[in-house]
This record gives structure tokens, sequence and C-alpha cells, in this order.
């Protein structure tokens, strides 16, 4: 494996942060994951963990929806289930 130079890190730095702000998250993390066996194992490491962490935070906030979502249907359903039993009261009286 060659040593990169701290300029080729910052290059490869500068074109994941180019794409990250163009909002190409996930362009930026397949890069990453192209230049990660020639970078610094310490860097390697660090990215890594970096990614871990955010695919972690995505999950969460996907089962958080979800979670949310389920909420809102049971509240739906309860108003739903009190409206058919008033209607039905209505019928009857």
């Amino acid at each position: 494996m060659t040593t990169l130079s701290p300029q080729e890190i910052g290059a490869i730095y500068e074109k994941a942060n180019a794409l990250m702000v163009a909002g190409k998250s996930e362009d930026a993390r397949a890069y990453l994951m192209e230049q990660l066996p020639q970078l610094p194992e310490d860097l390697r490491n660090k990215i890594v963990v970096e990614l871990l962490n955010e695919a972690v935070q995505e999950e969460l906030h996907e089962l958080q929806t979800i979670d949310d979502i389920q909420e809102e249907g049971m509240a739906a359903a309860e108003l739903l289930e009190e409206l058919k039993k008033k209607k039905e009261k209505e019928a009857t009286t």
C-alpha cells in the first residue's frame, strides 16, 4: 500500500465534502468507501466509525417515524370506534 501525502488526503476530503455540500451524501459515502483502502489506518477507523454512527442514527430515525405512524393509526382507529359507537347510539334512540 502506498502512503498518501497530506495533499492527497486533503483532496479526498475536499471531494467527499463537495459531494456532501451538493446534497449527494450517497455519492460521498460511495467515494469514501472506494478511497478507504488507501487511507491511513487511523483515518480509516475514524471514517468507518462515523459511517456506522450515521447508519445507526438513520435507522433510529426510521424506527421513530414508524412508531409515530403507528401511534397516529391507533389514535385514528380509536376515534373511528368512538364515532361508530356514537352513530349506533344515535340510531337506537
